[in-house]
């Protein structure tokens, strides 16, 4: 008898087809590959009796031990989902997704990286680390930082190269690892030197070997690459300070300087916005904002922009969301996930798509790893725990008033620091904190309430800031009451 089985998606083409032909009489059979899909189909002929039939779930062995938990089911669902794209993704390399391209992109790890920081334990650390000293191992003498690899012809996609760079900083904040960042400096900075400023102080567009931007439509190609650019040199400086690393200030210093004056001078509208050409694009003005191009005077006019503009791909629009959390537009934010996500509210699905529609059955992945940005978001955001310096050490957790109850755990490599608010019966709210070791700055946003009373551990007050009280936290657990 043949037996047929795969792992797939009813109604689309099977990812992996396997066929076990049986003998008389009583016997077993595993097929050892990882397979991946959301149904395990077998096809079997009359006469064939099974006494167990399974599957073995196997990955990268880090828990989850994060959580986003609120009033609204649908951002409840789509936190979930989101981590569970990513954990399928992951095994000796982040993945493209696991069913179609299991290629390790850079890009793709950048996104992955932040969703896998706010979702894992400190077990998945060594999956980032890796990930870093893989690119500084397959960089050749070009002294370019590919965007795939390892890899038979490795890529370089200049702003996958740049968006992973951006996200190695990031790494550091959470973990503090000092040494694999000492390696990946000096390489990350020789491939920024390779990019050339024109005379009008904007970059010479870098192809590369694939002049990738976005899956999205009417993507504004050259300020795209100038803003990741700056955001990329951006971040390469604070590290460098945080490392103590002196020898590239000068550059960085005059090439942020020669960006600004020109970016400004070039792409910035009479209505305030950013584009080349004609239209406005999300992702462009988004990064803008993200890596500092543009000042805090310029929000009001971009708040528009990445409101109603939607051109952003699945990759792409967690740097939209991020960007108008950072002008202050949460409501905003998340509003625009419920709305762009809705059909992955509403399929069979327990992970996320590679692309908005599910209407190209035989390219579009129903699990990709890096289209669940937004769960950073709502961690870092929307529960506002997020670290301000290496390894933890210093870390503010600045909650916003978007539900009636929200419970958020971020493990921090020592210790889960967790979050709850509750809207009690006379308006006010209850928050219960668990704090780490470090210096962590608790901020009460005056949306809550004006009078806070903390009990507890123990805590310092500093001086308000606009629209928020603050707090020194020494670790443990507090109440915070405000009414």
């Amino acid at each position: 008898k043949k037996i047929v089985y795969y792992a797939g998606y009813a109604g689309r083409k099977p990812n992996f087809v396997d066929t076990y032909i049986t003998k008389p009489g009583a016997q077993s059979f595993e097929n050892y590959p990882w397979r991946s899909g959301p149904s395990l189909i077998v096809e079997v002929p009359a006469g064939v009796k099974f006494t167990r039939l399974g599957y073995r779930p196997s990955g990268y062995p880090a828990e989850i031990t994060g959580n986003f938990v609120s009033d609204d089911d649908g951002l409840n669902q789509l936190w979930q989902e989101a981590l569970n794209s990513v954990v399928i993704n992951m095994r000796d390399t982040f993945m493209d997704c696991p069913d179609r391209e299991r290629a390790p992109y850079a890009g793709d790890a950048a996104n992955q990286i932040d969703i896998l920081l706010y979702g894992l334990d400190s077990s998945a650390y060594g999956m980032i680390q890796k990930t870093i000293l893989t690119e500084i191992g397959w960089t050749k003498t070009d002294k370019i930082l590919p965007s795939r690899a390892p890899s038979k012809t490795p890529h370089e996609i200049p702003v996958q190269s740049l968006a992973f760079i951006v996200e190695v900083y990031n790494y550091y904040l959470h973990t503090g690892d000092a040494d694999t960042l000492n390696l990946f400096y000096p390489v990350a900075m020789d491939y920024l030197k390779l990019f050339n400023l024109k005379a009008d102080n904007m970059l010479e567009t870098r192809d590369g070997s694939w002049m990738w931007t976005d899956w999205g439509n009417n993507a504004d190609v050259e300020v795209i690459q100038n803003a990741w650019y700056y955001y990329a040199v951006s971040n390469m400086s604070k590290l460098a300070a945080a490392l103590e690393i002196t020898a590239d200030n000068a550059f960085m210093s005059a090439r942020m300087s020669a960006l600004k004056t020109g970016f400004t001078a070039k792409y910035k509208k009479q209505d305030g916005g950013f584009r080349s050409g004609a239209k406005d694009d999300d992702r462009a003005n988004a990064l803008a904002v993200l890596g500092g191009l543009a000042d805090p005077g310029d929000y009001a006019a971009l708040i528009p922009i990445l409101t109603n503009t939607k051109e952003a791909s699945i990759y792409m629009e967690k740097f939209v969301l991020e960007a108008l959390c950072v002008m202050g537009e949460y409501e905003t934010a998340k509003d625009r996930i419920l709305e762009r996500y809705a059909p992955m509210l509403t399929d069979s699905y327990t992970t996320l798509w590679e692309g908005w529609t599910i209407d190209d059955a035989d390219f579009v992945s129903l699990n990709h790893g890096w289209s669940g940005g937004f769960l950073t978001v709502m961690s870092k955001y929307f529960a506002g725990i997020r670290p301000t310096a290496e390894g933890f050490s210093k870390y503010e957790i600045f909650p916003k008033n978007l539900f009636d109850s929200l419970n958020c755990a971020v493990d921090t490599g020592d210790g889960k620091i967790t979050l709850s608010v509750t809207k009690n019966g006379n308006g006010g709210y209850t928050m219960n904190i668990h704090a780490v070791s470090g210096e962590g700055v608790l901020k009460i946003s005056s949306d809550f309430g004006g009078t806070v009373s903390i009990s507890g551990g123990a805590y310092t007050q500093n001086p308000d800031g606009t629209g928020y009280k603050s707090y020194t936290l020494s670790g443990g657990d507090y109440v915070v009451e405000i009414s």
